[in-house]
């Protein structure tokens, strides 16, 4: 076993100074006599050889003496045998306990952190670091309410690895959907609850699949109706994005681009909602202005109103100029 050490040992250092003083009396010039140049010597040589002689000195079983004879005491009686050295004990520190290594499929310990100050008897999981949002982005699915049906939306990663807003709706005809309300609206301008009349709904339905050649069914005329109310009651085609809460902003730059939604917790992100139709767009503006008592025409193509709790500004395209619209909520 090494030998223990201490950063400061007092009694080495006592001794050491002892040791100096011995010398420094015993090296004055000139010496008394010959006698006392013999002793200096022979005093030099054993403190030489003092480990060796404490080996073997026998041990010594008289009253306690003074670890460290004076200077007087070694030149009138001989220098006594040494005490043997006994280096104090360490405190042992408290060891951390041991961890088994975990094994290959076994996923690290979590880490843990004490209820109050002191050790507790449980403990608690560390609270996870909120993600930043464009990091690591999760598929969300969920449904939107509007007009008794089910509208479904997922927002996920495209082809390039960029997310994307995209909302399911019931595919019709545009043409049957364009002639049905041209074949209602006189009667929705005097009642716009003409939409819950089923059975005169269906009629105006089955006229505008006929004039198009397209099948009649219940299931297609359900659709029909919910596109009806969609674009006669509603936004049109932002009217899903209005009710959904996770959509702060809904941005249309112009025709044959695609929506931009901004959503909380990821930033702006393109949809799947596309106006082609100058008509269909600036329906929806005139709708907007006309809720909001607002004035938008040639000559005052910028609206900038607020709607039921909605921020919104849009500019009508004029002379070629596509129409573009911001809601922000």
């Amino acid at each position: 076993m090494p030998e223990t050490r201490f950063i400061f040992d007092r009694l080495e250092k006592e001794t050491q100074q002892t040791v100096e003083d011995i010398l420094a009396i015993v090296q004055k010039k000139p010496y008394p006599d010959q006698n006392t140049t013999i002793l200096a010597g022979f005093i030099h040589a054993l403190f030489q050889t003092g480990s060796k002689i404490r080996q073997f000195a026998p041990e010594r079983k008289e009253e306690a003496a003074p670890l460290v004879p004076s200077s007087s005491q070694i030149l009138q009686k001989g220098l006594p045998p040494a005490p043997k050295y006994v280096a104090p004990k360490p405190i042992p520190m408290p060891l951390q306990p041991a961890i088994a290594p975990p094994a290959a499929n076994q996923q690290p310990a979590p880490l843990f952190v004490p209820q109050t100050g002191l050790l507790a008897k449980e403990n608690t999981l560390l609270p996870s670091m909120p993600e930043a949002p464009s990091a690591i982005f999760r598929r969300r699915e969920y449904a939107i309410d509007s007009f008794n049906n089910k509208i479904g939306v997922v927002v996920d990663n495209d082809e390039s690895g960029k997310p994307v807003y995209k909302v399911t709706e019931p595919q019709v005809n545009d043409e049957v959907l364009k002639l049905s309300k041209e074949y209602i609206e006189s009667d929705f301008e005097k009642d716009f609850n003409i939409l819950d009349n089923k059975e005169y709904i269906n009629k105006k339905i089955e006229k505008a699949c006929k004039k198009k050649d397209v099948a009649f069914t219940d299931d297609y005329a359900n659709a029909m109706v919910y596109l009806l109310k969609r674009d006669l009651l509603g936004f049109r085609k932002v009217d899903v994005l209005m009710y959904d809460e996770s959509v702060r902003g809904i941005f249309c730059e112009g025709l044959n681009k695609p929506v931009l939604v901004d959503l909380k917790n990821v930033g702006k992100v393109p949809t799947n909602i596309i106006f082609t139709d100058a008509v269909d767009l600036n329906a929806l503006l005139f709708k907007i202005a006309r809720a909001t008592d607002s004035k938008l025409d040639d000559s005052k193509p910028i609206l900038d109103t607020e709607f039921q709790g909605y921020k919104i500004q849009a500019v009508l395209g004029i002379g070629g100029m596509s129409s573009k619209l911001i809601i922000k909520k």
